[in-house]
């Protein structure tokens, strides 16, 4: 794993959560499209379908992500507190700035650039040398 692969993993973890939450929204709809699974019975006809598995397999998954969820919203904030952490922990100003910036704050190259008042080309530099800074001072979380 790169420097730049183990900073970016909080995006990753952003990612994977805003899946799941749109999963988890799908369904419900889903499930609320479907309607009640008792509320077209009439108590002179024998209901033969399976709606109402159907409806309580759309409750068991919705409730599954939303477990996932939580587990995965504490993974990031573990992650992201020890990567915060970590930049922190660097010496030299410039490259804190662009690292948290870029990785923990998720902005694009521009707005750091405008931010810190130089150019975006500035910006790529400052970032490889931040890399190369943190690859060092971290080399034993990439081995």
């Amino acid at each position: 794993m790169t420097a730049k692969e183990y900073l970016q993993q909080i995006y990753v973890c952003n990612r994977r959560m805003k899946r799941i939450q749109e999963t988890r929204e799908q369904l419900r709809i889903d499930m609320y499209s479907i309607g009640s699974p008792m509320g077209n019975m009439s108590s002179d006809r024998v209901q033969t379908s399976t709606s109402g598995d159907k409806f309580g397999r759309m409750i068991a998954r919705v409730d599954k992500l939303e477990r996932d969820l939580v587990k995965e919203h504490g993974r990031m904030l573990a992650l992201k507190d020890k990567i915060i952490r970590q930049i922190e922990a660097m010496d030299n100003e410039q490259q804190r700035s662009v690292l948290y910036n870029r990785y923990v704050l998720l902005h694009d190259w521009e707005t750091i650039a405008e931010d810190m008042n130089y150019t975006t080309r500035r910006i790529y530099q400052i970032h490889g040398e931040a890399l190369l800074e943190f690859r060092k001072k971290y080399f034993s979380v990439f081995q």
